[in-house]
């Protein structure tokens, strides 16, 4: 390339990158601006009742001694669901009031996002936060929407997945067992990264392995200096008995649960107390086949920057398998889409094969985020399909990774164990070729 077109290229994209950078702060600030002005005139009875506000009513329980899991005047779908520890983490939170903790909690919320988005491109791209502005806009601005639904609402999806990237940096990384601990505070709040742990087995990542059981056992004795031992762990027998009471047709039928189980109760031969029945066989099947290819894939040798293409492939399919099996899944809880956004954006901005499947991807993501969910009536097929719209949109970003990651050649090398050396040798220098490796 000559110097002249070199320097062309490097103009354009600088000329690119500090208008986005721009335009990133100027968005985000005026987004948070207006995210603490909504607070100036709520009530703990007009906002985020079902979300924080059920948070916040499990803190101020356990502060005076009191279970949180009592179902209160606003009923079994506005009831604290999460691990008794959690409560006990937000006991802070009890002493301020209930506008000034909202604000406090969305500060949190947004810090958090932006951690998720971040560990996202460094565990798909290896890059910095600020390295490639173009690649951060096409990945983050398509699921806007799923980052303000956690946001407005005061929920944790976000932090779950946060805590969930975190564990896969580490385990990358070579932390395997902090990495471990990461994990277990995931699936305290939400029991479905605990489909994440079967991948730790599969990997053989013992120390991994060892870190989620301590860290998990940690969370159960973590109200024991607060209620002593016997009760913490009544308290978490109270826990699974709360979380199978309260999910109710309401709860399971509702327009807004994008999961599997709410697409299947929701058609009418279909009766949801014989599928809640069934549905955790479902799981296990759909969970079982999963890792099944997963270690199919595994086979084989591959270079370092293949076997990472191959590893954020399986992530990104899990997040969204995770995001898929949990009963209640809302819309906030899509922002688990935040690595496979990376893998297809990524690929766009590189022109690799299936960039424009990777492209329409996005555009599809985007569309979804941006439009209504039809409202309930009379049963048509149309209508549960767009009832459906992030259900769909997850399999089929699903389905694009799947395509780009075969259209891009990774697949399994049968070769000597003598000949890894002289193949890595070959391997062009690329951004990912540095990135540490567990």
């Amino acid at each position: 390339m000559s110097p002249i077109l070199q320097l062309r290229n490097g103009f354009s994209q600088a000329a690119w990158e500090r208008p986005l950078r721009m335009a990133a702060c100027v968005v985000l600030s005026a987004a948070a601006a207006f995210s603490l002005a909504r607070t100036s005139d709520k009530t703990a009875q007009t906002f985020q009742v079902f979300d924080f506000g059920a948070y916040y009513r499990a803190a101020g329980a356990v502060a005076r001694g009191e279970t949180p899991y009592a179902i209160d005047e606003h009923g079994p779908t506005a009831a604290f669901v999460y691990a008794p520890a959690y409560a006990f983490f937000l006991y802070p939170l009890s002493y301020l009031d209930y506008t000034w903790a909202c604000r406090l909690w969305m500060l949190g919320n947004w810090i958090v996002c932006l951690v998720c988005i971040f560990l996202a491109m460094r565990l798909v791209t290896a890059m910095k936060f600020t390295q490639n502005w173009t690649l951060l806009w096409l990945a983050t601005l398509p699921m806007a929407s799923y980052f303000w639904n956690n946001i407005s609402a005061g929920q944790i999806g976000a932090l779950m997945v946060a805590l969930c990237l975190a564990w896969a940096i580490c385990q990358r990384r070579g932390r395997s067992f902090l990495g471990g601990i990461f994990l277990a505070l995931a699936t305290a709040l939400k029991l479905a990264p605990a489909l994440l742990v079967p991948y730790v087995i599969v990997r053989r990542d013992w120390r991994g392995l060892a870190g989620f059981l301590v860290g998990g056992l940690t969370l159960v004795l973590a109200p024991a200096p607060w209620t002593g031992l016997n009760r913490a762990i009544e308290l978490h027998l109270e826990w699974a008995r709360h979380c199978h009471n309260t999910q109710i047709g309401a709860q399971t039928c509702r327009i807004e649960n994008q999961s599997m189980l709410g697409m299947l109760a929701r058609l009418p031969a279909i009766d949801y107390r014989d599928l809640q029945q069934v549905y955790p066989l479902i799981l296990l099947v759909l969970a079982g086949a999963g890792y099944v290819w997963i270690i199919w894939c595994r086979r084989g040798t591959r270079t370092p920057e293949e076997e990472r293409s191959q590893d954020n492939l399986h992530l990104a399919l899990l997040f969204i398998l995770m995001t898929l099996a949990h009963p209640r899944a809302w819309t906030c809880n899509f922002v688990a889409l935040t690595p496979a956004c990376f893998l297809l954006a990524d690929r766009v901005c590189r022109r690799q094969p299936g960039w424009k499947i990777s492209l329409a991807a996005l555009f599809l993501v985007a569309g979804s985020c941006a439009s209504w969910k039809s409202v309930a009536g009379d049963f048509s097929w149309t209508g549960w399909i767009h009832q459906g719209k992030d259900f769909w949109t997850a399999v089929a970003v699903a389905g694009a990774c799947c395509w780009c990651w075969r259209a891009g050649g990774v697949r399994p090398r049968f070769i000597a164990p003598h000949q890894c050396l002289s193949l890595e040798a070959d391997v062009p220098s690329s951004p990912y070729s540095s990135a540490r490796m567990a």
